[in-house]
């Protein structure tokens, strides 16, 4: 059985961050997309190897994978998951900057008011 496990949130300095655990070969999220742009850092984890699938904005389906130790930078409105393709534990987190476009603070990490060419 997989699963994935999502482990809270919290802000620390300048970034807002979401770690998640995936459990198992093919524990996932589900397929998603932010109103924001963020980072995805991939941790090691009893050999794990990683894939992130998307959808770009002009339809085209995308799916790179990554190995422990890795990142991907994902715009904005880009609809994605993430899954474990090698090993049985996996971790990474999301992380978002406290600060827009204007390089003013945010209240909320996830709010976004830029655009996006809609691609990871």
């Amino acid at each position: 059985m997989s699963k994935r496990i999502f482990d809270g949130e919290f802000t620390y300095g300048e970034h807002h961050f979401y770690p998640n655990r995936l459990e198992g070969v093919g524990a996932e999220t589900v397929l998603h997309y932010h109103d924001f742009p963020h980072v995805a850092l991939f941790w090691p984890g009893d050999g794990a190897e990683y894939e992130v699938f998307a959808i770009q904005s002009d339809g085209a389906e995308v799916s790179v994978p990554l190995d422990a130790w890795g990142f991907r930078y994902i715009e904005a409105n880009v609809r994605h998951r993430i899954r474990l393709t090698k090993g049985e534990r996996g971790a990474f987190v999301c992380m978002f900057s406290m600060y827009g476009p204007d390089g003013k603070r945010r209240r909320d990490a996830k709010t976004y008011t830029g655009g996006a060419n809609g691609r990871i």
